[in-house]
């Protein structure tokens, strides 16, 4: 029988003033009612995504080479860091990390800016990498001994309490000072300085290690991101372009345990896939579906199987407290 596990990123708006998101989706309140929900503690959609290909626990999670391998490039036996372009915004007595996706990089820019990195860091044996050019790799021989934090978990934030840490951490460290202090004098910079843009004066060094082994229960993986094409490339599952819809992805499944994986909840969320697979369970097409995401340092699940679409006396959508809801279902 088919299955499904539908992983949406963002289906909580972070901006908790945002009440109408959830009432403005009758068949996304009716599922969140009517199913079957549990959490768990997660800090980030990678960690939660890593669980189900057997990286639950891993002290460090080797984004960056598995997201190398869903790239279609072999990692091989290196050891690979992130090394995102960044700018570190002064405010007060704290430094803000500011993503490089607001930073508008041109291609020119990125590739002088790495070419005097790699000069720079030649002796180190490390080179990076520019697979685009807000994303950066680093290229190292030895295994490295980090504990990192995401750049979409230290995005927006003081980067004090954010640094690496671990044996290897000082190391890095003088590195990441020494490449500030390259980027400050780069004319790349001065030329984006000149003409009031922010400047590309950091690197953010985060998922680093060699590729891990990795096991699922998933038979076919859709859509997703390059890390998380690079987990289901590792187990060994068929990985499949995202269709456009529930009903489009419903022609095509085959029985078995599928994930899904959009990365933002559509304005259509409703028609395009809850209102059809909701439909497909009526029809006892699909076995079961679960709804995932992650939100509020948890990662939330709503299972739905045939016969909880008929339970119409629940009426909690069992979102985390701080979460936006309404009361009708």
């Amino acid at each position: 029988m088919l299955s499904l596990t539908l992983f949406v990123r963002a289906l909580i708006p972070a901006d908790e003033a945002a009440g109408a998101w959830l009432s403005g989706r009758p068949a996304l309140h009716r599922w969140l009612c009517r199913a079957r929900h549990d959490a768990h503690p997660a800090a980030d959609p990678e960690i939660a995504i890593a669980d189900w290909f057997g990286l639950a626990g891993v002290q460090e999670l080797p984004h960056a080479a598995l997201s190398l391998l869903g790239a279609g490039i072999d990692p091989e036996r290196a050891c690979w860091l992130h090394a995102d372009p960044v700018h570190l915004h002064a405010r007060r007595t704290e430094l803000v990390l500011v993503d490089a996706g607001r930073l508008h990089i041109e291609p020119a820019e990125s590739q002088a800016l790495t070419e005097s990195l790699n000069a720079h860091f030649a002796q180190d044996a490390v080179r990076l990498h520019a697979l685009a050019p807000a994303h950066w790799f680093a290229e190292v021989e030895r295994p490295v001994r980090l504990h990192t934090v995401s750049l979409s978990a230290a995005v927006g934030h003081s980067i004090d309490s954010l640094l690496p840490r671990g044996e290897d951490a000082l190391l890095w460290h003088r590195r990441s000072n020494e490449a500030q202090m390259l980027l400050h004098q780069h004319p790349v910079n001065e030329a984006r300085e000149a003409r009031g843009a922010p400047t590309i004066n950091s690197v953010w060094i985060w998922g680093c290690g060699s590729l891990p082994v990795c096991r699922t229960g998933f038979g076919a993986v859709w859509g997703g991101d390059d890390f998380l094409q690079g987990m289901a490339r590792r187990a060994g599952v068929a990985t499949s372009v995202l269709p456009t819809d529930a009903r489009a992805w419903l022609e095509q499944a085959r029985t078995g345990e599928h994930l899904v994986a959009l990365d933002a909840p559509a304005a259509t969320l409703d028609q395009a896939w809850i209102g059809p697979l909701w439909s497909a369970l009526a029809e006892n097409r699909l076995a079961s579906a679960t709804l995932v995401t992650v939100a509020h340092g948890q990662r939330l699940a709503w299972r739905l199987a045939r016969a909880d679409r008929w339970k119409f006396w629940r009426r909690d959508p069992g979102l985390p407290p701080s979460a936006p809801a309404t009361t009708h279902a």
